[in-house]
């Protein structure tokens, strides 16, 4: 049971890059990423792929991500589908604050004990810093509510797909 739970999962993040890149995105932005961090509540540390399958609106990213987290006893993968929101853009600066949310699905695997899967809602928010024509650095904080790690900072580096949208 568990090893299916598991092999969904990592399936139905493959299908969401997959379409990413095949999806017409003439006024989006895509990418794909990878990015290393902590979290605590469990204490791990954290490594995950990110993409950004274009943007609605000139506005709203559609970000989902795959991140595992090992320490504390406990190996956790999470599988986020965020939507973020681009706030600011201080004048003459090459970043863009951002905040955005969106269920988790977090596979919970405890050194002892039995796993578990669990379902909740993550808040978040960072900014981004262009670096080049399309590639950009990535910091995100993140909040989970519901029985998904608390609180994930992680640091991203994505790599531009698509052409560059408006912000």
């Amino acid at each position: 049971m568990k090893k299916r739970i598991w092999i969904t999962a990592v399936s139905m993040f493959l299908l969401i890059m997959t379409s990413a890149t095949h999806a017409e995105m003439r006024d989006m932005t895509s990418g794909i990423g990878l990015r290393a961090g902590f979290g605590l509540d469990p204490d791990q540390f954290v490594v995950g792929v990110q993409t950004m399958m274009g943007t609605l609106k000139g506005k709203v990213d559609l970000s989902p991500s795959l991140d595992f987290g090992t320490g504390d006893n406990v190996k956790i993968l999470a599988f986020n589908v965020d939507g973020t929101l681009n706030l600011i853009s201080p004048p003459g600066a090459k970043l863009i604050f951002y905040v955005g949310g969106g269920p988790t699905l977090a596979l919970i695997e405890p050194e002892f004990g039995d796993s578990d899967t669990e379902i909740g809602l993550t808040l978040s928010g960072g900014f981004k810093v262009a670096a080049g024509e399309k590639n950009f650095y990535n910091l995100k904080a993140m909040v989970g509510i519901g029985d998904i790690p608390e609180f994930k900072l992680l640091f991203g580096y994505m790599f531009g797909l698509g052409q560059r949208g408006e912000d």
